[in-house]
């Protein structure tokens, strides 16, 4: 299958879903960043983040971002909802991004002590509407079978071209330590520090990456009229860019995101928390 492969396309999908955990700063948030690519901003997330009765959250993260590439004009909104225990356990994440031509869908979800994880390519947006895609989001889990690598019928309903086939994984939680969505989560359970090594599943591309990290000290981020005491560390996985991240506590005790950049395919991106409530 293939998803886009503009650097601002990989971007986006890449911090998308890391910043989708940053509300867990509260019961109920709104708050909002920026992004920025080779300096330039180029949009916003907005998260919207409420509190289920057991103690776990639901996300939901709006992402729009509009720029040039060369001489192309490019249009990106992404939607994303997911849900996750109090302790940071991944239940179901869902993330439909349109780049004005294509959309591209993704869904993971635990069952059964394992993980489904499906992606696939639609034609266009007015080919499936929300409701059908909920409605094919359960036949997807329900009905897949159970080894990587085997042909779903469901691809006959998304797809005309063999090149775009739905590509569908199974996972254990003993693959990976962490989800990108619930790494403030995890730094807290390990009292706000990281081991020199861990693997991190990307639901994104649907892999599971070692990243060792480095620490990098406490230092206040100034975000327009907000003071953040934060704490910086570097992930590097492989040979690839690393990543920096600041993590800050809200007053409740709970961490999140304050800031992400790095680079991807020479494009370097920034986002930074601009407002919350």
């Amino acid at each position: 299958m293939a998803f886009p492969h503009l650097p601002v396309c990989k971007a986006l999908a890449a911090v998308a879903f890391l910043f989708s955990s940053a509300s867990i700063a509260a019961s109920e948030a709104q708050l909002r960043y920026e992004v920025q690519l080779d300096g330039k901003p180029v949009g916003t997330l907005d998260l919207d983040q409420r509190a289920n009765a057991d103690g776990g959250y639901r996300y939901k993260l709006t992402t729009r971002i509009q720029t040039k590439f060369f001489l192309s004009k490019i249009d990106i909104r992404s939607n994303l909802q997911e849900t996750v225990t109090k302790t940071g356990l991944l239940l179901e994440a869902s993330n439909k991004l349109s780049d004005g031509k294509k959309t591209y869908w993704t869904k993971i979800e635990h069952s059964d002590g394992e993980y489904l994880a499906f992606a696939a390519q639609m034609k266009n947006q007015q080919e499936i509407e929300n409701e059908e895609l909920i409605g094919l989001a359960k036949e997807v889990v329900a009905s897949v079978v159970p080894y990587a690598g085997e042909t779903m019928a469901v691809a006959e309903i998304l797809l005309s071209d063999e090149k775009n086939n739905p590509k569908h994984q199974r996972l254990k939680p003993d693959h990976f330590d962490t989800t990108l969505i619930s790494l403030p989560l995890f730094w807290q359970r390990n009292n706000r520090q990281f081991p020199s090594s861990f693997r991190i599943l990307d639901t994104e591309n649907m892999s599971v990456f070692e990243a060792k990290t480095e620490y990098l000290g406490a230092k206040h981020l100034s975000s327009g009229d907000l003071q953040i005491p934060v704490r910086h560390y570097r992930l590097q996985a492989g040979d690839g860019n690393p990543m920096d991240i600041w993590f800050a506590t809200a007053n409740s005790g709970l961490a999140y995101f304050a800031k992400f950049k790095g680079k991807e395919d020479g494009t370097a991106f920034n986002i930074q928390i601009i407002g919350k409530n």
